[in-house]
């Protein structure tokens, strides 16, 4: 960037003639008379400064036209004129026959810098037709003229992330002499933030920052169009130009920092309890926290947190059934509030689930044969025993006889 030294601006002076008949048509074709501005001098005004307004008026017609006269209109404020505002013109007693006429002006000590419009008008006849010309003389007077430029780019963070809040700076340095008044700074983006800054007034090699507090809803190269708006003497200016800034995926304030179930390795039907302890690793406080679990279970699948400050972490615990075998992923929402509305982000969980636990098909017929020998073996003793009391009755009976 160039930096321009003492600049000194000036607006050429245009005196263009512009005219326009507003008379009645002339019935005679040979009567016209036309009004030429032949110096403006100096060309360029100071405030304070004389200058003069030469005017040559012209028969640029055949006939000879009777009353001829010149005037100004309109006067700006910022001028003044020692002679009458209208002047009588001699006859112009023949074909190309020239008059002229000066007016001496003065721009006043206060006078407003830039272009002004003198507004003057041709009158001229023949005692039955008249006719009149209008005219716009333009007078410049010299002024001070600011030149900004931007000076430098800020971003905080260095990185730009998607839906996170952004401060940028711009530093605005005014390399003209002219001071920039009514300063505004302006970003022509679609984003979610304050887009225009108001920066007041900016001397000769003063800057100021336009610090800018944004989100951005586009990943990559954004191109952001910067508009500064200011008035100096010369009137209103723009400066425009474009700033790139490379926006990144969007970066989470909030994480899952743990992940706990009771028991750690269920099994189908029994009970889990579910831990997720949130945490808040961003700079703010982050309120209305939410998380939903889409698990394929029977239980509580959303819990409320409500705000964590930074650095801070809180738990949100599920309860459910697991009705189910197998290992399973399911997504957990994670919803938040924070300046700028609402945000969200999901991430994915892990769990498995044993089968029930039952008893193998060999214990079964263990302790089926167990059942069954022990029944015999009890039918056993009974029969043996109900034998022996039989023989033992048989044999009282003998050894009586």
């Amino acid at each position: 960037m160039e930096i321009k030294k003492n600049l000194f601006s000036i607006i050429f002076t245009t005196f263009v003639l512009s005219f326009m008949s507003v008379s009645v048509v002339a019935v005679d074709v040979g009567l016209c008379v036309d009004a030429v501005v032949t110096q403006i001098n100096p060309s360029l005004v100071d405030k304070g400064e004389e200058f003069v307004v030469g005017i040559n008026i012209e028969n640029c017609g055949d006939d000879i036209p009777t009353d001829v006269s010149f005037q100004i209109t309109q006067m700006p404020e910022d001028f003044t004129v020692v002679e009458d505002l209208k002047t009588q013109i001699s006859q112009l007693s023949y074909s190309s026959s020239e008059r002229y006429i000066s007016y001496h002006m003065r721009a006043k000590s206060d006078a407003t810098p830039g272009v002004h419009n003198i507004k003057m008008r041709l009158d001229y006849g023949d005692g039955q037709t008249y006719m009149n010309r209008l005219y716009d003389v333009t007078v410049s007077v010299k002024g001070d003229e600011a030149d900004l430029e931007l000076e430098s780019i800020f971003s905080d963070p260095e990185e730009v992330y998607v839906g996170e809040v952004n401060e940028l700076n711009l530093m605005i340095k005014n390399y003209g002499v002219g001071v920039a008044k009514n300063l505004n700074v302006k970003l022509d983006y679609d984003l979610i933030g304050v887009s225009q800054v108001s920066l007041g007034a900016l001397d000769f090699e003063e800057s100021k920052s336009a610090g800018f507090k944004f989100k951005l809803d586009d990943v990559g190269l954004v191109e952001i169009p910067v508009i500064v708006s200011y008035e100096d003497d010369f009137g209103s200016k723009e400066m425009k130009t474009n700033i790139k800034l490379t926006v990144f995926a969007k970066k989470q304030i909030l994480n899952i920092a743990s992940i706990k179930s009771m028991p750690v390795l269920p099994k189908v039907g029994d009970t889990v309890e579910m831990i997720l302890r949130i945490e808040n690793f961003g700079e703010k406080d982050v309120n209305s926290i939410r998380v939903s679990v889409d698990h394929p279970f029977s239980g509580v699948t959303e819990s409320f947190i409500g705000t964590l400050e930074s650095d801070e972490d809180g738990p949100s615990i599920l309860t459910f059934v697991v009705d189910k075998e197998g290992d399973f992923e399911f997504p957990v929402s994670i919803s938040y509030r924070d300046e700028f509305g609402e945000q969200s982000f999901i991430e994915n969980i892990k769990l498995s689930v044993l089968p029930e636990e039952e008893s193998s098909s060999s214990t079964y017929i263990i302790v089926f044969l167990l059942v069954v020998i022990a029944l015999m073996l009890w039918f056993n003793f009974k029969v043996k025993r109900k034998k022996d009391e039989i023989i033992q009755q048989l044999m009282g009976k003998k050894a009586k006889k």
